[in-house]
């Protein structure tokens, strides 16, 4: 859902806080956002991990972008896991350390008479679906998080019938690609979409006809305009 922070995320360097760390999650907290986004994977041994991408080489510090040789993040356990520097030495962490992050956090919120974070949780791979909602489901129960704080989203709707089988309380957000919401004249080099372009009813129809089967709490674009070089529009349904 894009920067969900009041501070500016130009003050997180990449180099020292990878992508889905623990690290970056902590200093954008410390920055003041008011909630945290990351993608999630199932390992080998059906444990849930923070990473965006099952293919390693995209994520690994190092790694040739271009090839395949680390393999992918359900060919390896947690501990094996470990072994990969996701940059500056951090490694890959599981749901339910960054869950425990944000249950800290939060914490210290309520001291500081704040909200608790939003977490916003894509679901990359479909294969996580039910562990995942197990974990979660964990820590509400608990009362470490609340059902309202968190979020499920992915641009796989068969995914996201899935997730509401698995839990018909949970706040889903659906994605649809930029090439299904505007036709493809009005879309440019860099999927950025012409000024006052109208949306494709067809596209529409999609989101209609996903929130009729399973009701969505909102939808998600992510596109790029002329007025911003990263904007994701967040649209109520």
């Amino acid at each position: 859902m894009g920067p969900t922070a009041h501070a500016s995320f130009a003050k997180i360097s990449s180099k020292i806080f990878p992508e889905n760390s623990l690290a970056a999650f902590d200093r954008a907290i410390q920055l003041g956002a008011d909630g945290i986004e990351f993608d999630v994977q199932r390992t080998k041994d059906h444990k849930i991990v923070v990473i965006h991408s099952q293919e390693l080489n995209q994520n690994v510090a190092g790694a040739d972008r271009g090839a395949k040789n680390l393999g992918l993040v359900s060919d390896y356990n947690r501990e094996s896991l470990a072994q990969f520097d996701i940059g500056n030495g951090h490694q890959i962490p599981t749901l339910d350390s960054t869950l425990d992050l944000v249950s800290d956090a939060n914490s210290a919120s309520k001291r500081r008479k704040h909200n608790n974070l939003t977490i916003n949780i894509d679901l990359k791979d479909p294969n996580a679906v039910e562990q995942t909602c197990h974990i979660v489901s964990g820590y509400i129960e608990k009362g470490l998080i609340a059902q309202h704080d968190v979020i499920y989203n992915t641009y796989e709707h068969s995914t996201l019938r899935e997730l509401r089988e698995k839990a018909p309380s949970a706040q889903i957000v659906a994605g649809i690609l930029t090439t299904d919401l505007f036709d493809e004249k009005n879309i440019s080099t860099g999927y950025t979409v012409l000024p006052n372009s109208p949306y494709r009813s067809s596209g529409l129809q999609m989101l209609s006809n996903l929130h009729s089967d399973i009701g969505c709490h909102g939808f998600e674009c992510s596109t790029e305009c002329p007025s911003s070089n990263d904007l994701r529009h967040i649209g109520q349904i």
